[in-house]
Parts: C-alpha cells; structure tokens; sequence
C-alpha cells in the first residue's frame, strides 16, 4: 500500500519544517521526501506549544515570551499576531507564558482558544484587524472544544472543570461557585471577583 503525507515540525527555537512525503510504501518501508521548507516563526523566546487547524492550511504558535502568531502554511508566511495579555489586577505585567493552544472550529481558522501557565484561557479572534480577549482566571491548566464547537472546556490536576460558552464569551458553570459574566455587542464587562475581562 503507497501513502503519502505532509509532516510539519518545530523546535522549541522556533525553526519549523515542512517536508512532504511523496512516496512512502508500509511494506517495502521504502520512503520518498520531498525537500524540505524551513523558516523561523520566532526570533526569541521557546516555542512550547502549536497547532494545525482542520484544513491542514494554516498552524498557531505560542510559547514563553511568544505572543500566538498565525501562519499560513501553503506561503510559509505570518498573517496574523495576538496582541500581549493584560497586566494583572495589581497592575502588574507577566511575561508571556502560553502553554496550551486549540482552534475553536474545525471550519474557521480565525478563533483560537490559548491557554497560560498564570492559569489564563483566552478566546483570540482574527477577523479584519479586529481581535478580542476573553480572560477566564481560574487554575485552568487544559482546554478543549466541544463537538459543536461552541464550548470551551476547561480543567486542572485537581479535576475541577469549567464550561466556557464562547459564542457569546459567557460563563456556563463554574466549579467554585464563582460568578458569571456575559459578553453582549456594544458593551463592556469590566473585572469582576473572578478577574473576568471582556472587551469587544
């Protein structure tokens, strides 16, 4: 049987390889390769976390010291870039931290669900220069999408879990009873006791 397939790699430096395998046969083990694209999706920090969206057409990067850039992967360029997490609540400002990254749909690339080691979801939205954060802050170490692609998962070692529904930003349920937040057009939801932060 003859199969063929598009691996795409990255160092925590930053260098990141697309190479195509044009020719791979599972019963010889014979391989074929195409040669390889190389370019370098950041100029400092450490890569830690990526993700190719459904479409195979586009990939998401974050990392310390990284803000999440977009690339799209057929140009090898960069088309999009998150601007920088707020300061926290003390006004103080952390470096960039994102550990954990996800597209919120299998048939848009242009929302992206990133989570940070400060215990930070935020749902980035790339559509005509127009971006929106939503800051969850509540011990969140893994998210996740749901099926319909209209929740936001999220839960800790702890196993405690909150529900994100992102179309609007609204909390569902919280595991510690915390309060709830909801993101309407044409308004703003300013921090609350669960450092909720909303803006449109």
């Amino acid at each position: 049987m003859v199969q063929s397939c598009t691996l795409l790699s990255c160092t925590t430096k930053g260098k990141e390889s697309l190479r195509r395998i044009e020719d791979f046969d599972s019963h010889t083990g014979s391989v074929s390769f195409a040669t390889p694209e190389t370019w370098s999706v950041c100029g400092s920090g450490e890569i830690c976390c990526s993700k190719v969206h459904a479409d195979e057409g586009y990939s998401v990067f974050g990392g310390k010291g990284i803000e999440i850039n977009m690339w799209d992967l057929e140009k090898t360029s960069k088309i999009w870039s998150a601007k920088s997490p707020q300061a926290n609540n003390l006004g103080i400002f952390t470096p960039t931290c994102f550990t954990s990254l996800t597209f919120l749909s299998n048939d848009d690339h242009r929302k992206v669900v990133a989570g940070t080691k400060n215990h930070q979801v935020f749902l980035k939205q790339h559509l005509t220069n127009v971006v929106f954060d939503s800051n969850f802050s509540n011990e969140e170490t893994t998210i996740t999408i749901d099926p319909h692609k209209h929740e936001i998962h999220v839960s800790n070692e702890e196993q405690f879990q909150n529900e994100e529904d992102a179309l609007p930003v609204k909390r569902k349920k919280a595991s510690k009873g915390k309060i709830e937040a909801k993101k309407e057009k044409s308004k703003k939801v300013k921090k609350v006791k669960d450092e909720v932060h909303v803006e449109e």
